[in-house]
């Protein structure tokens, strides 16, 4: 059995923590510590676990109370990850603190981005954070109602609205898993939180089916 791979870090830093620290509506951007010690990576970026050799300040998205996300290494490397599969006119269902966004505009195969987020407040304030990239398009809105909006090709779909238990939640991800094939069958998709791979070899199933 292969030892497990670590990232060690005595400090981090991503996009999120040039934000500034505020409140807006129902939405909040805050600092939170991330203490001494050992967290999982689940193979993102070939490693098991990061280990914090001292505290490290993290940034986090609250939406009436809630975490919704957060900028620590398991999530901004898997949005690195998740962003070096697209091309073309990306589709995501969700704003959070806008990680996937940055990650995105550094990949020049990307040619348009197109955001749904139905929280008006977490618009307007992790919106004005973002690059300033004409590619980028931000829609009110429900993702499950994007009939009459999203006219345009679509080259992938990037759905980033679970938050909890990922065990848990694995049957309602994979019920949008088959709704995504359905909606977009040709597009790149992915799910954040989940083993995409696996998700990929139901779509032979779901072409027989």
């Amino acid at each position: 059995m292969k030892p497990p791979r670590y990232l060690y870090l005595d400090e981090w830093e991503t996009p999120a923590h040039s934000y500034p620290r505020q409140k807006l509506g129902c939405a909040e951007i805050k600092a939170y510590r991330i203490t001494k010690g050992v967290y999982p990576m689940y193979g993102v970026s070939g490693f098991d676990y990061f280990k914090a050799e001292a505290p490290l300040t993290d940034i986090q998205l609250k939406i009436r109370g809630k975490t919704w996300m957060v900028s620590d290494p398991l999530h901004w490397k898997s949005m690195l990850e998740h962003a070096d599969k697209y091309h073309g006119h990306v589709l995501c269902a969700g704003l959070g603190l806008g990680l996937i966004i940055h990650a995105l505009c550094d990949n020049r195969r990307v040619k348009q981005i197109t955001v749904i987020e139905r929280e008006r407040d977490v618009i307007n304030l992790v919106g004005p954070q973002l690059p300033r990239d004409n590619r980028i398009k931000i829609l009110h809105g429900d993702f499950w109602d994007l009939d009459p909006w999203v006219m345009d090709k679509v080259d992938g779909v990037f759905y980033d609205l679970f938050v909890g238990d990922g065990p848990k939640l694995y049957p309602q991800a994979l019920r949008v898993w088959f709704q995504l094939h359905e909606k977009w069958p040709d597009a790149v998709r992915r799910i954040h939180g989940f083993n995409n791979e696996q998700l990929e070899s139901l779509d032979g199933l779901l072409e027989r089916t």
